[in-house]
């Protein structure tokens, strides 16, 4: 999600519930993971398939995750705040307390419009799933599966910067 803060100065907080992020993960792993079986044919969940008993490893990788996304997104754009980014804490979000979420501030733009906005959060959210994912399946030792996920992370990161990022960079450009 997103949201336009209107204090000054106008800053734009791209947020995503570390629980959704989370769920997102751990439903990808755990279809992928029913489906990779042993050489008695069972499926390999608990070997592979990320549940709410890897958190703590989930929130290593979701803050690198979130750090990179920042850090790709803050290139194309006219400035940062102090201390923009927040991995798995409560932000105040226009005077409202939004607990347990990550992600990041950016300074706002008039130019900025929400059709845009909207395909650099999709955009950012991605990222940051190809990217937990991609760590996730190299930390369990499934290579193909980790190159898979890097090559589409890589792939948004280019979209992010040639598309999604871009159109916030084209009205500053005039």
């Amino acid at each position: 999600m997103y949201a336009k803060e209107t204090n000054t100065p106008a800053t734009i907080v791209f947020y995503y519930n570390t629980a959704t992020l989370l769920n997102d993960v751990s439903i990808r792993t755990l279809f992928r993971a029913k489906n990779i079986k042993d050489a008695t044919g069972e499926a390999q969940i608990d070997d592979f398939g990320l549940t709410n008993d890897e958190k703590s490893i989930f929130d290593i990788y979701l803050k690198s995750a979130i750090y990179n996304a920042f850090a790709i997104v803050v290139k194309m754009t006219t400035g940062i705040t102090t201390d923009p980014v927040f991995v798995d804490a409560s932000t105040t979000i226009n005077t409202v307390v939004t607990p347990t979420v990550s992600g990041f501030r950016i300074l706002d733009n008039a130019a900025y419009n929400a059709n845009v906005l909207f395909g650099v959060d999709d955009g950012i959210f991605q990222y940051i799933r190809y990217s937990v994912l991609a760590s996730w399946y190299e930390a369990v030792g499934l290579d193909n599966e980790a190159t898979i996920w890097e090559a589409k992370k890589k792939a948004m990161k280019a979209d992010l910067i040639t598309n999604r990022l871009f159109q916030l960079r084209k009205p500053l450009m005039s």
